[in-house]
């Protein structure tokens, strides 16, 4: 026969109750992988972060972020992510950042494009071709499309220099507000 057990102790005295949230996880809207690191970023509750995961591991909490606003003092909130040149490419609604996950301790470095996205959903790369080197085509926040793109792989100390951004919109511009 099973043994048998009689709970006999009331509920409310136990001790402590357990909290529900221990330490409660962002909830990015954009999520990537890069070099094995889980990235999240676009959080209503914390707008100017980041979050990266150690390597091969699934989760991040609230303690393990970047905050691109320190990097220049943007202050804008981070509208999204996109892959290229095997780093992540962060926009705000100021600038743009690459983001480098290679290795232990995360690094963000600002570009030189003096302009941000509206969205984050409209990141998207753009596979070189020719003599198109390639890049990250959004929504900028002049209501125009531009293409983040440059020699970022020059083995020169200045190489972050080449990174620009180039409009692709001339013929559409007249439109695109309404078309968005």
């Amino acid at each position: 026969a099973l043994p048998i057990y009689l709970d006999n102790i009331a509920n409310n005295s136990g001790g402590s109750v357990i909290p529900n949230v221990n330490n409660q996880c962002p909830k990015p809207y954009f999520v990537k992988t890069i070099n094995n690191r889980l990235i999240g970023t676009v959080d209503d509750a914390y707008p100017t972060q980041l979050w990266v995961g150690d390597s091969g591991c699934e989760v991040w909490d609230l303690a393990n972020f970047v905050n691109v606003s320190n990097v220049s003092g943007d202050n804008s909130p981070v509208q999204g992510i996109a892959y290229d040149y095997s780093r992540g490419i962060v926009a705000s609604e100021k600038d743009i950042y690459v983001l480098d996950v290679s290795g232990d301790v995360p690094t963000i470095i600002r570009t030189r494009s003096n302009i941000g996205t509206m969205h984050g959903y409209s990141m998207t790369p753009i596979p070189s071709n020719g003599d198109f080197p390639g890049g990250v085509a959004f929504i900028s926040t002049m209501n125009d499309v531009r293409i983040f793109n440059g020699n970022y792989n020059l083995p020169v100390a200045t190489s972050l220099d080449n990174l620009k951004t180039d409009s692709f919109s001339q013929q559409i511009i007249t439109t695109l507000q309404y078309e968005l």
